[in-house]
């Protein structure tokens, strides 16, 4: 699958530099030789991504996090490298593509270390082909559509307002779509426990799981999404200078509330995936895309990079509450099961949090002071009235742990 969607793109490359994308004629040169080179990534990047997700599946998160982390900060150092020896962008990109294939064996690696049948040839099993063709072929449609949702707007930035308004949307998303390393983490960590629940028929662990984990995704990125909001033009300009600031502050608030949304949809994600149900997942998705693409594409032309984060933003506002009664009505769960572990708490101090965000957005100085001091009452309310003991105690543990390991290295 891959290789075939690498050729695709590879295929597509000409007609995209040329045609569809706004790109500058100093630069299609290079444009050309990027899409190659991203092409070559493709099938590098999902075989590693398959691997992983076996560590995954058998609870080896250490393992996985050896395999992803390094090679995470290498898509952010080598470009910085890159800039620093003045090379151009295929050359940045090779650089990319040539981790991507240290990734990928360091990950044949660690999964034939835990799965010693991996050193063997590999042997075919129709069973076993059929089986993982219906799975993972909804599993690709679902993530091929995500991605077509994620970058359409790009896309469609690019054809209609042109590149340089490109850069102004990209940089406050790459910031933003940050925070959804919180929800990230706990999908990776719940499809396994899911299945593992569903194939013991243990419902009621199913929903407790699934109620406790939008509890800690909105918990935990709120206050993320409360600096970004107070903060936007002072981050944008700080970073990238006062002409990003301008042009790019608007959209940046926009898509921080998408991404808080955006985080909470991962988790009925995560359920269906775990029941075995993935292919609801890809059916939402394709209903949804041609909506959000009208959507979208209405709103850019006439908003420009502000009418992009617009349409996500209304995306994820009417999609995600959707999505997520789907993912509880499949799987058997009722509404009862949200609120049984505090859900409306949590609810009324995020939006409260929000709130006070614009509050102090508008506010003419003092931002700083008056932000940490609602930050610091959120948390205290967090722990005293949101957190129950047994949530609190388990914080406490984690706490103790991370204090003693800083110990131990002190020392």
């Amino acid at each position: 699958l891959g290789v075939l969607v690498g050729a695709a793109l590879a295929a597509l490359a000409p007609v995209l530099v040329h045609r569809v994308l706004s790109v500058p004629g100093t630069l299609l040169g290079e444009a050309e030789v990027a899409f190659f080179l991203l092409a070559v990534s493709v099938p590098l990047v999902m075989v590693s991504t398959c691997l992983c997700g076996c560590l995954e599946a058998v609870q080896r998160f250490d393992l996985a996090a050896v395999g992803r982390a390094p090679f995470s900060a290498l898509m952010y150092l080598l470009p910085a490298v890159a800039v620093l020896v003045g090379w151009t962008l295929p050359g940045t990109l090779l650089l990319i593509v040539i981790s991507r294939v240290l990734a990928l064996v360091v990950h044949v690696g660690l999964c034939a270390h835990v799965f010693p049948s991996l050193r063997g040839f590999p042997r075919f099993s129709k069973a076993r082909f059929r089986a993982l063709l219906a799975f993972g072929g909804w599993v690709t449609a679902s993530n091929v559509t995500i991605s077509g949702l994620v970058y359409l707007d790009r896309f469609l930035i690019g054809s209609l307002a042109g590149m340089r308004a490109v850069a102004y949307y990209a940089a406050p998303y790459e910031i933003a779509s940050r925070l959804l390393v919180v929800p990230g983490s706990l999908a990776g960590v719940l499809v396994p426990a899911f299945s593992g629940f569903a194939a013991a028929g243990a419902l009621r662990e199913i929903g407790t799981s699934f109620a406790r984990s939008i509890r800690y995704v909105l918990l935990v990125m709120t206050p993320g999404v409360f600096l970004l909001l107070v903060f936007a033009a002072d981050i944008l300009r700080i970073w990238l200078g006062s002409e990003f600031a301008a042009a790019g502050a608007g959209a940046f608030r926009l898509l921080a509330l998408a991404v808080l949304m955006n985080g909470v949809g991962w988790m009925p994600a995560a359920l269906l995936e775990g029941i075995g149900r993935p292919d609801i997942t890809a059916k939402y998705h394709l209903v949804e895309f041609p909506v959000y693409a009208a959507v979208a594409y209405t709103l850019i032309a006439q908003f420009g990079i502000e009418g992009a984060a617009l349409a996500w933003c209304l995306r994820t506002a009417v999609s995600i509450p959707v999505f997520a009664l789907v993912g509880m009505r499949t799987a058997g769960l009722t509404l009862r099961a949200l609120f049984e572990v505090g859900m409306t708490a949590t609810v009324a101090i995020t939006a409260g949090l929000l709130g006070a965000a614009i509050v102090v957005g508008l506010w003419p100085g003092g931002r700083g002071p008056m932000s940490a001091a609602i930050l610091a009452a959120y948390a205290a309310v967090v722990w005293l009235s949101v957190l129950d003991q047994q949530e609190r105690s388990a914080v406490r543990r984690v706490a103790g742990q991370l204090t003693w390991g800083k110990r131990m290295g002190g020392a």
